[in-house]
C-alpha cells in the first residue's frame, strides 16, 4: 500500500511541475507557431503516423513498414481483441475464463453484454481510423486541407484580446491534454493492477486454473493498449477540433462586431467598400467552416452511432442487474461518460447558424434602410448583387452536420436530448416488462 501510495504522489509532482513548465515556458507567439508545432502530434496519435509538410503536399509520403510502424500493430492488436472478444462471447472454452465466472468474481450480472458493446467500439474505432487513414496516404484529407490553408494566417487580422484569447485556449488545450493523459495512464494501471490482483485471488480461492490466468495476464495488456489507443484518439481529434472551433468561433464573433459597427453606414462609396470587405470575409468564413465540416462530420456520425449503442447497452445492463454493487456502478457512470461527451460536443458546434442568422438580419437591416435612398444607375447593380447573396444566406447550411443525418443547430441538440430520454424509457419498460 505505500508502495502504491508513493506512485500516485510522485505522478501528481510530475504532472505539476510539467503543467508549471507548461505555463511558464516560453510559448508559441503566433497562431502558425501554434498549428505547426501541434500538427505532427494529432499526425501521430490520430493518424498512428507522422509525415512532413513537404511529403504531403508534393504527394511522396513514403509507402514503407518502418513510416507505418505504429499504425500496423496498433490495428493487428485491435482485431486480435476484437476476434478475441466475438469468439469468447459467443464461445465457451476450458481455456479461457467463463463468463459466469467472471460475473461471481466481479459481483455483476450480464457481463456478456459489456463484451459485445466493446467489439461494436473497438470496430467502429477502427473503421473511423482507418478511414481517415485512407484520406492521409491518398492526399484527400480534409483536416490537412483546413490546416494548411491557416498555417501562414495573418494575426493582425484578429483584434489584439482575440489573438490572447486564442493563446490562452491553446495554453488551457496543453495542459488539459497533459492532466488527460496522466489520468488516462494512471487509470489504466490502476484498473490493470486491480483486474490482476482479483483474477489472482480467484487462482488463490480455486475458482480459476493456472492457465487461465496465464491467459488472464496476456490478454489484460493487449486490452489496455487497446483502450489507450481509442481513449488517445478520441482525445487527440477533440482537443484539436476545440483549437479550430475556437479560432473559427472568434473570427465569426468579430465579423459580427464588425457588421455592427458598420451597420448605420449612409456613405454608397463606404457601402461598396465594406460590402467587398464583407463578401470575401464570409466566403472566406464559410469555405473553412465547410472544410472543417468535412473533416469532423464522418467522426461526429461515428461517434453518435457509438453513444446510442452505448446508451442500449446501459439500458439492457441495468435492467438485468439484481442488485447495485461498485463494479456495476462504476460500468453505468462510465457508459453515462458518452452520452454526456456527446452532447456537450454538439453544444459546441451550435455557434455558425447562430452567428450566419446575425448577419444575415444585420445586412437585411441595412439594406432596408438603403432601399428608400435612390441610387445612382451604376450602384444598382451593387445592390441587385447584395439582395441576391443575402437571400442566399438563410438557406445554406452554414455550419457543421452530424454525417448525412442532421444539421447541427440548438434546436436540433435539445430535440435529440428530449428524443433520447423517451427512447431510453420505452426501451427499459420493455425489457422490464419481458422479465
Amino acid at each position: 500500500m505505500d508502495c502504491f501510495r508513493l506512485i500516485i504522489k510522485n505522478s501528481v509532482a510530475v504532472i505539476l511541475l510539467k503543467i508549471a513548465n507548461l505555463i511558464w515556458s516560453k510559448t508559441e507567439s503566433s497562431i502558425s507557431e501554434i498549428i505547426d508545432s501541434g500538427y505532427p502530434y494529432l499526425q501521430y496519435l490520430f493518424l498512428r503516423f507522422k509525415y512532413s509538410w513537404e511529403e504531403y503536399e508534393q504527394q511522396r509520403i513514403p509507402k514503407t513498414f518502418r513510416r507505418f510502424y505504429a499504425a500496423i500493430l496498433i490495428s493487428l492488436n485491435a482485431w486480435f481483441n476484437i476476434i478475441f472478444l466475438t469468439i469468447y462471447s459467443n464461445t465457451e472454452s476450458s481455456i479461457w475464463i467463463n463468463l459466469k465466472d467472471i460475473e461471481k468474481i466481479i459481483d455483476c450480472e450480464r457481463f456478456d453484454l459489456l463484451v459485445i458493446a466493446f467489439v461494436i467500439l473497438f470496430g467502429i474505432g477502427e473503421y473511423t481510423w482507418f478511414c481517415y487513414f485512407r484520406q492521409a496516404i491518398t492526399y484527400k484529407m480534409f483536416t490537412h486541407k483546413i490546416i494548411y490553408k491557416n498555417l501562414h494566417f495573418d494575426d493582425t487580422r484578429l483584434a489584439t484580446n482575440y489573438r490572447r484569447y486564442i493563446f490562452i485556449h491553446h495554453l488551457f488545450i496543453k495542459i488539459s491534454a497533459h492532466l488527460c493523459g496522466a489520468f488516462i495512464i494512471t487509470g489504466i494501471i490502476v484498473a490493470y493492477v486491480i483486474d490482476t490482483y482479483i483474477v489472482i485471488q480467484a487462482y488463490i480461492n480455486n475458482q480459476i486454473t493456472i492457465g487461465k490466468l496465464t491467459l488472464c495476464f496476456f490478454i489484460f495488456p493487449s486490452l489496455a493498449i487497446q483502450f489507450i489507443s481509442i481513449i488517445t484518439m478520441l482525445l487527440a481529434g477533440t482537443f484539436a477540433s476545440s483549437f479550430f472551433v475556437e479560432f473559427l468561433k472568434i473570427r465569426m464573433k468579430q465579423f459580427y462586431i464588425f457588421l455592427k459597427h458598420n451597420e448605420s453606414s449612409k456613405n454608397i462609396p463606404k457601402l461598396k467598400f465594406n460590402w467587398n470587405c464583407i463578401h470575401r470575409e464570409y466566403v472566406e468564413l464559410y469555405d473553412e467552416t465547410a472544410l472543417f465540416d468535412k473533416s469532423i462530420s464522418f467522426a461526429l456520425l461515428n461517434m453518435e452511432t457509438a453513444s446510442k449503442i452505448l446508451s442500449i447497452t446501459a439500458c439492457v445492463f441495468y435492467s438485468r442487474q439484481t442488485k447495485m454493487s461498485p463494479t456495476n456502478t462504476m460500468i453505468m457512470l462510465g457508459i453515462s461518460l458518452a452520452f454526456v461527451y456527446t452532447a456537450i460536443l454538439y453544444s459546441r458546434l451550435v455557434f455558425a447558424p447562430k452567428y450566419n442568422h446575425h448577419y444575415c438580419r444585420l445586412l437585411l437591416n441595412r439594406m432596408a434602410r438603403k432601399s428608400i435612398v435612390k441610387y445612382h444607375n451604376r450602384h444598382k447593380n451593387l445592390i441587385i448583387k447584395s439582395n441576391l447573396f443575402i437571400q442566399t444566406m438563410s438557406d445554406n447550411h452554414f455550419g457543421f452536420h452530424c454525417g448525412q443525418i442532421f444539421f447541427i443547430t440548438k434546436f436540433q441538440v435539445v430535440e435529440l436530448f428530449m428524443m433520447n430520454l423517451p427512447l431510453i424509457i420505452l426501451f427499459y419498460k420493455k425489457i422490464c416488462m419481458a422479465k
